[in-house]
């Protein structure tokens, strides 16, 4: 009471990973427990989070009844929709193979099928016909007016006639919708026409970075990034966003937007990201960060190698526990000779016995990632049972470019320090093999 406790996990993400172990034939929450821990799977479909037996075991859902049952075979819903009478159409694919094994396959197109759903009303067999909407008859302030209709049917036609219209006079009662309606998804869906019709500027844009609706701040970010340039002043609001907002739906927005821009716009809203105090640590973000990461690692590596041996990078536990091994193995896979000097300056930064330790495991194992490496047994189940039959045959591994002095010299150095360390020892062997590490 009182004080912050433990993030709430998704109940999306039980019944999935529920779902997905009674079809394994699991039924205990103790085994889940093991496999969330253990298998690729079940550890993706946790997405990062750490799932424990009692929460697994006290986790509950309900069925909330059938919509559409079938005693055909063959039934393969593929899409729904829902029509201007309220009624919810579904797609049919209706083939009596659900997979695709054979792209050239002799498919039959003729049996596809659409199914509607009607509402039961008291005394009445189902909904009305509705006359067809011509909506393209329509003023713009009346498609404006459409935003808020109930249906969504209506609201989705009227954004896209909008956006083909691109009528300027609607700009102004859209900005006005965005800032002062006080129903929080109609300011999202007039967001999202104001978007389509030309309405949406960066100047407009920075008003909105302190808009209460976070879902606001969220598109705004996203839809700034689906340009991939901004200008140096929006770029500087949205790393005073990344720095100030709390709502994890906008910092993940903005990680996703980090790798979309240019370098130089994205990679100052991952480090601001990376070293806030607090709010950073939900496992979904921080991959996302790495993810903003590696897109630029090898078209911008000094900036990212400048970035990450700085000691506030260090000393920021997210980067530390997330990016700094993920940076170094992706150099040492890349095996260029700037790549393999980017790992010298890593390894150089390292500031503590246990930081090296860990940075020297990465580089041992980025070295095992490279096309045509020697498989071993902690590259993975996955990748032993697909890669080692191909790397076995006539491929031949993929040589690294001749060792630069710099991490030639490191290691010599923590040889000397330290000449029973396993990973150290196996480095240096390769390294007299021919291995050219």
């Amino acid at each position: 009471e009182g004080v912050p406790g433990r993030n709430a996990t998704d109940p999306q993400i039980l019944l999935g990973v529920w779902m997905w172990a009674v079809c394994d034939g699991i039924g205990t929450a103790r085994a889940v427990e093991a496999l969330c821990r253990e298998h690729a799977a079940y550890r993706w479909l946790a997405g990062g989070v750490s799932l424990n037996y009692h929460l697994l075991a006290t986790f509950r859902s309900s069925h909330g009844g059938d919509l559409l049952l079938t005693n055909d075979t063959w039934f393969a819903p593929t899409d729904v929709t829902l029509g201007p009478d309220g009624s919810v159409y579904v797609t049919d694919w209706h083939d009596k193979r659900m997979a695709h094994p054979d792209p050239d396959a002799d498919w039959d197109r003729s049996n596809g099928r659409i199914y509607k759903i009607e509402a039961k009303c008291p005394g009445a067999h189902g909904t009305k016909p509705c006359p067809e909407a011509d909506l393209t008859k329509l003023s713009s302030p009346q498609l404006v007016a459409l935003l808020s209709h109930p249906n969504d049917w209506y609201v989705r036609k009227a954004r896209r006639i909008l956006a083909d219209r691109r009528d300027p006079e609607t700009i102004f009662s859209l900005r006005r919708l965005i800032s002062e309606s006080k129903d929080a998804h109609l300011a999202l869906e007039a967001l999202w026409a104001l978007y389509v019709t030309g309405g949406f500027t960066e100047a407009f844009a920075s008003t909105l970075f302190d808009h209460q609706n976070p879902d606001i701040r969220r598109w705004t970010a996203r839809l700034l990034g689906d340009e991939c340039n901004v200008s140096p002043a929006v770029s500087k609001r949205l790393v005073e966003l990344a720095a100030t907002d709390s709502d994890v739906s906008v910092l993940s927005q903005l990680a996703s937007t980090a790798k979309r821009l240019p370098p130089e716009n994205g990679l100052p809203i991952v480090a601001r990201l990376l070293f806030r105090e607090e709010g950073n640590h939900d496992p979904h973000l921080l991959l996302l960060l790495w993810w903003a990461v590696e897109h630029h690692a090898i078209p911008a590596m000094e900036a990212v190698v400048h970035l990450f041996t700085s000691a506030e990078a260090w000393r920021a536990s997210s980067a530390r526990d997330v990016i700094e091994e993920r940076l170094m193995r992706r150099y040492a896979a890349e095996g260029t000779t700037p790549a393999l000097t980017a790992c010298a300056r890593l390894l150089e930064s390292a500031p503590t016995p246990e930081d090296r330790r860990r940075i020297l495991a990465a580089l041992d194992q980025g070295l095992q990632d490279r096309p045509g490496s020697k498989i071993t047994t902690n590259t993975g189940d996955l990748l032993a049972t697909y890669a080692f039959p191909a790397r076995n045959g006539n491929l031949h591994a993929q040589s690294l470019d001749t060792i630069p002095s710099i991490l030639a010299d490191r290691m010599a150095e923590l040889w000397k320090d330290d000449t029973s360390d396993p990973v150290l020892i196996r480095l240096m062997v390769d390294s007299r093999e021919g291995l050219e590490f």
